[in-house]
């Protein structure tokens, strides 16, 4: 029979496993934090994962954007989705099986899950000043959602019309989106904590009445 695979030096091989459980801190992540810590994680990860490309570049490590930018873009938006979605579980009052549907009803969609926060936001951004910060990273999520869907098929490139999605070439300023998405992480950060205070504020004017 003829040969078609070539020896290589690298290749899968029988018995070989792609997850190892270690004691070795080094080389080694921990899967293990459990409770609502575990999210945070989850969070943070996307967005360093898509800085540190985008920071690769900047430090001359990488020659262009091109390979990574769908990368990129999804693992900031898995960080964007995550942000919203782990507000609205936390601080939410609904019951929690309301708050599952909610974040099932949802999908992936960023529009909608930021309708999800929305109503808890307004209760801290109270001022002009306020309103006007949160509007604008409003907009940013209306301007990422739109961009996804109308741009880049990133997540599932085949199960979409993947020629009038990619035949015109874009070019996008990739720098500037990683400055936006660090204006979201302060925001959303900001508004957890600033929501943390406001409820424990409020359930202490409860108990004094």
């Amino acid at each position: 029979m003829e040969m078609y695979i070539k020896k290589q030096e690298k290749l899968p091989e029988n018995g070989k496993k792609l997850f190892l459980q270690t004691s070795e801190f080094y080389g080694s992540a921990d899967l293990g934090l459990g409770d609502m810590f575990q999210i945070y994680t989850y969070i943070t990860g996307y967005k360093l994962s898509a800085d540190t490309l985008v920071d690769a570049f900047i430090n001359g490590h990488l020659t262009k954007f091109d390979n990574y930018i769908y990368s990129i873009i999804y693992n900031y938006k898995q960080f964007i989705e995550l942000s919203m979605k782990t507000i609205y579980y936390l601080h939410s009052n609904e019951t929690l099986e309301s708050i599952e549907q909610n974040i099932t009803r949802v999908n992936q969609n960023l529009v909608l899950t930021w309708g999800l926060i929305e109503p808890l936001l307004n209760q801290i951004y109270t001022t002009a000043e306020d309103v006007n910060v949160m509007n604008a990273a409003k907009e940013y999520i209306i301007e990422f959602q739109n961009f996804i869907e109308k741009s880049f098929d990133f997540i599932y490139p085949f199960t979409i019309d993947i020629i009038t999605s990619s035949s015109t070439e874009k070019r996008i300023d990739v720098i500037n989106l990683k400055e936006r998405i660090e204006e979201l992480y302060q925001f959303f950060n900001q508004s957890d904590w600033a929501l943390v205070e406001y409820l424990e504020s409020k359930n202490s004017e409860a108990h004094t009445l």
